[in-house]
């Protein structure tokens, strides 16, 4: 189940239109820190590892983005707020307490 929501979530890398469930976001967003984390794991023990980090994590941002554009549409707020995560500690918490909210 989780791995038919990751396959969704990079299938529709660059689609801003429409909306995201709540079940579809967390569920990809566990799937990946967890492949983040293992990720980490490998740069720890060579440069292969450091290099799959980095390009796994700079060709993600798109498809976070686009996802986060999506999940906010169907919470029925501006996706502006997802600006909010950058801002040190507080704003990933508030992030998620948003993006945790049923749909409207």
């Amino acid at each position: 189940m989780i791995f038919k929501k990751y396959k969704k979530f990079w299938a529709n890398s660059f689609n801003f239109k429409g909306k995201s469930t709540r079940e579809n976001f967390l569920y990809s967003y566990l799937a990946q820190n967890i492949l983040v984390l293992v990720s980490f794991l490998l740069a720890l023990n060579g440069a292969f590892g450091y290099i799959l980090m980095l390009f796994f994590i700079l060709g993600s941002i798109p498809t976070i983005y686009s996802f986060n554009v999506r999940r906010f549409r169907d919470i029925d707020k501006k996706f502006i707020r997802s600006i909010t995560m950058f801002f040190h500690v507080i704003g990933p918490i508030w992030f998620l307490i948003l993006i945790s909210q049923p749909t409207v």
